[in-house]
Order: C-alpha cells, then sequence, then structure tokens
C-alpha cells in the first residue's frame, strides 16, 4: 500500500498530466484550416515576389493577380496590391500601375504604401502626359456597329475626343434580334456572320485610341459572341440555346449560344483570345442578352441538371405559377408591397444552378485568358436588380450578386437605362422612379459598401445624360456632378446624333 507522500506525488502527477494534455490539446479543424489558408497566401506571395525579383514580370503579374483575386480578404492583400501595381510598371503597362497605385492611394485602410502609393502615381500622371483634373467621369461607351468614328454617318461621334487617360469602352453588341416564336426547326437570325466586320476598322479604332492615351475595353455579350466567330459556328444546332415559349407552351432553339455547351466555351475561349491579341486593357461582359427566366433550356443543359439533382425536369410545368406572395412576406425591404409569383421548388433549383453554372464558366474563361495575357482585366455587368430585388435578378437574369462579387472580376459594371422605357418596368424599376437619382445613388452606396473599393464600380449612364454632358465632359472632364463614391467612375454611353 503507498505511503502518503506517494499518494501525493501520484496525484501531483495526474494532474499535471490532465493539465498538460489540455495545454496541448489538438487544434480544431477551423484553425487548421486557418493555419492552411495563412501557409498558402504566403507561399503565393512568396512566389510572384521571386518572379519579381528575377525580372519575369508577366508571371509576377499573373501571380499576384492571382492573389489579388483570390485573397481579397488576407492580411497581405495590400502588399500583394503594392507589388502588382510595381509588375505593372516594370513591365511597360504603365496605364494598369497607375491605376492599382491610384486605389492603393485612395484605400480606406491605413497602409505602409499609402504615400508611396500617391507619389508613384503622381509621377505616372506626368510620364504619361495625362488630364491631372479629377473627375468621376472615366470615359465614354460606343456601340461597335456606330465605328469606324470618323464618318459621315456618325457625325456626333466624329468630332468627339476623349482626353488622355479616359476608357473607351467598344462594345460589340449582339446582331441578332430574338424571334417572336423559337421554335423553329433552325437558329432565326436577323444578324449575320459579323467576322469580317471586325477585322480592320477595330484594330484601327483601337490603334487610334491607344495613340491619343487612352484605354480600350471591348464589351462582349456572351451568348452572342459566337456571331463573330467563323460561319461553321453559327450553323451547328447543338451550340444554341433553347427557350419556352408560353404562348405554344413549346421549347424551341434560340438565336443565341448556350454557355452550358462545351462546344461553344471552346469557341468563346477561342474568340476571346483572338480579341485580346489587340492593344486592348481589358474585357466587360456585358448583358445585351441575359440568360432569361425562360431561357437556358438546351437540351445538354437539361440534362446537366437532371444529373445534378437527380429529377426529370419538365419546362411545361416548370413555370407554373402560384398563387402571389406580397413583398412584405418575403422580407423585401427595398422594393415597394408588390405581389410576385411563388413558382414550384424545382423551379428554384433550376434558376439557382442556372446562375452558378453561367459564373462558373465565366470564371474559366477569366482564368484561360489571364494565363495568356496576364496585364487584361475583365469586368461583368450586374443588373441594378440583383442589388436591390435579388430573388428577382436570380430568376430573370440568372445572376446572383454574392456570389459574383467573389469571382475573381476586376471591376463591376452597372447600367442604369431610361425607367419611363416600357421595356425596363421590372419591381425594383418601378419603385425606383418615384425617385431614380436616389435609387441610382443607393444601388452604387451598397455595391461600394459591400466590394470596399469604389474604383471596383463603373456606372454607365444613358445617352440621355451622355448628350447632355459631352461637350464638358471631353474637354475638361467635367460634368454634373452625381454624388458617387470617391472613385467610382462614370461612362458615358453615345450614339450617332446631329
Amino acid at each position: 500500500m503507498p505511503s502518503s507522500a506517494q499518494s501525493k506525488f501520484l496525484i501531483t502527477v495526474l494532474s499535471l498530466t490532465v493539465f498538460l494534455s489540455g495545454c496541448f490539446k489538438s487544434p480544431s479543424p477551423e484553425v487548421e484550416l486557418q493555419e492552411l489558408r495563412a501557409q498558402a497566401e504566403e507561399r503565393l506571395l512568396q512566389d510572384a515576389k521571386l518572379a519579381f525579383i528575377r525580372a519575369d514580370y508577366p508571371e509576377a503579374v499573373l501571380l499576384f493577380n492571382r492573389f489579388v483575386n483570390n485573397h481579397r480578404k488576407s492580411t497581405l492583400a495590400l502588399e500583394a496590391q503594392w507589388w502588382l501595381a510595381r509588375s505593372y510598371q516594370q513591365s511597360g503597362n504603365l496605364r494598369l500601375a497607375l491605376a492599382r497605385f491610384q486605389r492603393l492611394a485612395q484605400s480606406s485602410k491605413r497602409h505602409l504604401y499609402r504615400q508611396e502609393a500617391r507619389f508613384r502615381a503622381q509621377n505616372l500622371i506626368e510620364v504619361l502626359g495625362l488630364d491631372p483634373v479629377s473627375s468621376h467621369i472615366k470615359g465614354l461607351s460606343v456601340k461597335f456597329q456606330y465605328l469606324p468614328l470618323e464618318t459621315e454617318a456618325s457625325p456626333g461621334i466624329a468630332h468627339t475626343r476623349l482626353r488622355k487617360g479616359a476608357v473607351l469602352l467598344v462594345d460589340l453588341g449582339c446582331p441578332v434580334h430574338r424571334p417572336s416564336i423559337p421554335h423553329s426547326d433552325g437558329p432565326e437570325s436577323e444578324g449575320q456572320n459579323w467576322q469580317n466586320e471586325l477585322g480592320q476598322d477595330l484594330d484601327t479604332v483601337i490603334e487610334d485610341a491607344v495613340y491619343a492615351g487612352q484605354a480600350v475595353y471591348l464589351g462582349v455579350s456572351l451568348p452572342c459572341l459566337g456571331l463573330f466567330a467563323p460561319e461553321s459556328v453559327g450553323e451547328i444546332p447543338q451550340l444554341h440555346d433553347w427557350s419556352f415559349d408560353p404562348r405554344s407552351q413549346r421549347v424551341g432553339i434560340s438565336p443565341y449560344f448556350s454557355l452550358f455547351s462545351s462546344g461553344y466555351q471552346a469557341a468563346l475561349r477561342d474568340l476571346l483570345s483572338e480579341l485580346s491579341q489587340s492593344k486592348i486593357a481589358g474585357i466587360v461582359f456585358q448583358e445585351d442578352v441575359p440568360l432569361g427566366l425562360r431561357d437556358g433550356l438546351s437540351p445538354i443543359a437539361v440534362k446537366k441538371f437532371e444529373n445534378a439533382f437527380d429529377i426529370i425536369l419538365n419546362p411545361a410545368t416548370l413555370f407554373l405559377r402560384g398563387k402571389p406572395v406580397r413583398a412584405s412576406q418575403r422580407a423585401a425591404e427595398d422594393i415597394r408591397d408588390m405581389p410576385m409569383p411563388t413558382y414550384p421548388d424545382v423551379f428554384w433549383k433550376w434558376v439557382g444552378w442556372k446562375s452558378r453554372e453561367r459564373l462558373r464558366v465565366m470564371k474559366e474563361l477569366v482564368h484561360t485568358i489571364r494565363v495568356q495575357f496576364p496585364h487584361l482585366q475583365f469586368g461583368v455587368e450586374i443588373h441594378p436588380e440583383s442589388i436591390h430585388d435579388p430573388v428577382y435578378a436570380l430568376a430573370h437574369f440568372s445572376e446572383d450578386w454574392v456570389e459574383m462579387a467573389q469571382a475573381p472580376f476586376d471591376f463591376f459594371v452597372v447600367r442604369f437605362p431610361d425607367l419611363s422605357h416600357p421595356g425596363f418596368q421590372t419591381p425594383s424599376r418601378r419603385w425606383s422612379q418615384s425617385n431614380p437619382r436616389m435609387f441610382q445613388q443607393d444601388v452604387i452606396q451598397r455595391m461600394v459598401d459591400y466590394l470596399e473599393d469604389p474604383q471596383k464600380v463603373w456606372v454607365i449612364q444613358p445617352e440621355q445624360r451622355a448628350h447632355s454632358d459631352l461637350g464638358s465632359v471631353l474637354n475638361r472632364g467635367e460634368a454634373e456632378p452625381m454624388d458617387w463614391p470617391e472613385g467610382v467612375g462614370e461612362i458615358l454611353e453615345i450614339s450617332p446624333g446631329p
């Protein structure tokens, strides 16, 4: 039998063992995940710095861009942005370097790089000979069919001159009109193959703009871009989308292309790679043709959805609506108390799948093109409804703002059309008609608050505002001020006119 001293010793050892086991307990899965994420971030940043040190600036741009886009909340994000700006500067992409230095200089977060970024930005402005006037006017948007600019057919544009440093957004548009009943045996289109239309005209416009000191961005609508491809692409029915016609209760082929077709995705990669070889600063995925409520029903898309959810999709019952639900019941604080029809559960699975699949395709396209052209920037257009009425935007545009904001886009574009136009009578826009200016400002402020970076937001204003402000914008970089947060860029949309 152990003595009293031995018993005390054993108790002390046991207590110490229990205490130490608590101190050295295995970390939780969440802590381990955070540690692994931090190690991955440090490794990626170190690889990018090594590329910079050995003067492999294209590789450095690619790696720093990857860090900035994939680790926005990281404590190392500002450092990565600084080195990305340095990499752009060393590689000769001075305009992109300027944009990055300005973003660092205007960041709301306190950091070590602010003063140096401000100094370098000022030096680049002097080197590039840019207009130092501070303005929220970023540039102009013009549709491709109005080009070339110097023609009698476009006198309103022929005499415009963008100031140095401005953006020229060339919208390639969608040279096709949706047929009234999409159930033909083949694609119906009032457009034509526009491949030859691009050619020299577009190259000339880009060369002239770059020579004049502007940054050219191409606006593309992905469901339409196949119209600019070789004729064989447009003639393959399997690459086209399908739509449901409520009048005939039939699903038929559409003149637009299906983003869910692997063949069309390959065609998009080739087209975007070809366009990226010109001296453009970036590409904007525009919404000339949204993936609408009744679109996306191509056989291949339906099959993918059915395999994902192990259900059969019947378009005839997909859009059957139930009793309207009032906005107050949907907890939608930002729109008026308007009834919204309900849909079956399979409908919401369908629109959710469409949204995620569409975003996945865009992300893969961005990644593929960035590998070849790491200096390019990518933007995507967002409907105002995505901010004010996300349920409506998900159903009618296959758009989820929260998921898109986390995607690797450099900026987001929002377009405010004429709210009085009968084609734009969505619930959110009907609500906004009482005070459109306040509505616009609220949408932009919400985007800025979520992104925490006003320079990632571009606003496209309709041509009515562009015509009224065009002279002062082009000559002095000034216009009637809008109360956008500092850093938000405004693009004025123009068209030919007297």
